[in-house]
């Protein structure tokens, strides 16, 4: 008989997102897809028994997620939890361990160190790497063939190999993620399916866990094995989850050309985005960019991004000629900024005319250049919902209050009100308005 595994979305009392080795409070009425477990339910399926739990996305108390996993009696569990729901997160894993006896395997952005496993009994390990079969070596109890997990088993034990080259990965098993429930404020179709053409980053930005993980590309006929696939379950509308869709650019370009049956939106940087691509992205149904700008301060952009102002301006510029959207994302608190850096960063947001701007505070990552240490139980949430983190400048409270400011700012001018009510399409409507109002309340 195959293995029962249970892939975890663990409960909690915010609706968290905790993927890709990055954890938060979502800041308005949106549930990403898990996208971990969405590519592991590809590597897993055929030599196991898959059961997918999103007991945030149901929104299950810790008593009922607790029921319907033992109900599956899982042998293994692969879950996430973060920085921001560890709190939470352990204490319920604790008695899953008690009541199942799987074998528990997580994925987190505080899971990457040795120390904080040791400090675990009940966790068995740690995958490091969901685009490798590394999962399926767990499953079957192996680990001469390990590249990148921790295990604890007979003792601590430690593999990484950073990302490269080309992988290739079956393809994700999207019928069990495919649920009007999931949602995103940039997609413009319900149900959408979120894909990831690459793993890690080229690019090393010194706050961010993406580009320590090294980086490595799918081959574009597997990715096209996947979209076939989710053209038959009727999915029109895509996220794309690449931290940096673009590179390699003939790579890119080819597979712009196989999203051009869906409508979709992507993330990527503004030295990468130049006006060409921008317009073949656009032609090929990309509607909506994400493009990490992160600070206002030129010193600051070019020491933690290699990236310009100028850069970043003309990126927004082009984007905005050619009708598509733009999303701008923030971070305030970084290391050694103050008051006034904060401040041109807020400023920095609206000048650059985007149609939206996402606003968050700076936490330390594992093994990055501004990790500052490893994590010992804080609670660090980059929306800055649940906390923030003082930076020997700011702070903690005076960070939070900041972000409150940057998205008062950004948010609540009469002409940007107008603009998107003109914007947004009628069936939309509704989400827009509900979202407006759960991003009221977290500034309030």
């Amino acid at each position: 008989m195959k293995p029962r595994v249970l892939l975890l979305n663990p409960p909690g009392s915010y609706p968290y997102t905790r993927d890709y080795f990055c954890s938060k409070v979502a800041k308005t009425l949106y549930v990403e897809h898990p996208i971990d477990l969405v590519v592991l339910s590809g590597v897993l399926w055929q030599e196991a028994e898959i059961r997918v739990l999103d007991a945030i996305l149901r929104r299950l108390s810790p008593a009922e997620a607790l029921d319907e996993c033992a109900a599956f009696r899982p042998e293994v569990v692969f879950f996430l939890t973060g920085s921001a729901s560890a709190w939470e997160d352990f204490p319920f894993l604790e008695k899953l361990k008690a009541k199942t006896s799987a074998r528990l395997y997580g994925l987190g952005d505080i899971l990457r160190s040795e120390r904080v496993v040791e400090r675990l009994p009940w966790l068995d390990g740690a995958l490091l790497d969901f685009m490798s079969d590394d999962a399926l070596h767990l499953v079957r109890g192996e680990d001469t063939e390990l590249q990148n997990a921790i295990v604890r088993s007979p003792r601590i034990r430690k593999f990484f190999r950073a990302a490269r080259g080309e992988c290739r990965i079956p393809v994700p098993r999207h019928e069990s993620f495919i649920d009007k429930r999931y949602s995103f404020p940039f997609v413009r179709q319900l149900p959408f399916a979120s894909v990831m053409t690459d793993f890690g980053c080229p690019y090393s930005c010194a706050f961010c866990v993406n580009g320590t993980l090294g980086y490595k590309t799918r081959p574009v006929e597997n990715v096209k094995e996947e979209l076939e696939y989710l053209k038959q379950l009727g999915v029109k509308e895509l996220f794309l989850r690449d931290e940096t869709f673009g590179v390699p650019r003939p790579r890119a370009q080819t597979l712009a050309e196989a999203l051009a049956e869906f409508s979709w939106t992507c993330f990527s940087r503004a030295d990468v985005l130049d006006a060409a691509f921008l317009k073949l992205i656009r032609d090929c149904g990309c509607h909506t960019v994400i493009v990490g700008v992160e600070t206002g301060t030129a010193p600051s952009l070019r020491e933690h991004k290699n990236l310009s102002l100028e850069r970043v301006r003309e990126c927004f510029a082009d984007a905005r000629a050619l009708g598509l959207e733009t999303v701008g994302t923030f971070i305030l608190g970084l290391p050694g900024e103050d008051r006034a850096a904060a401040e041109r960063t807020i400023e920095a947001a609206v000048s650059l005319g985007c149609d939206y701007a996402s606003f968050n505070v700076f936490v330390p990552r594992a093994d990055t250049p501004l990790s500052n240490g490893e994590w010992r139980g804080e609670i660090w949430d980059q929306s800055g919902i649940l906390g923030a983190r003082a930076n020997g400048i700011l702070s903690a409270e005076e960070i939070r209050a900041l972000r409150k400011r940057a998205a008062r700012r950004f948010y609540l001018r009469p002409g940007y009100l107008i603009g998107r009510l003109r914007a947004t399409r009628l069936r939309n409507m509704g989400l827009a308005l509900r979202n407006g109002i759960r991003l009221v309340r977290t500034l309030l």
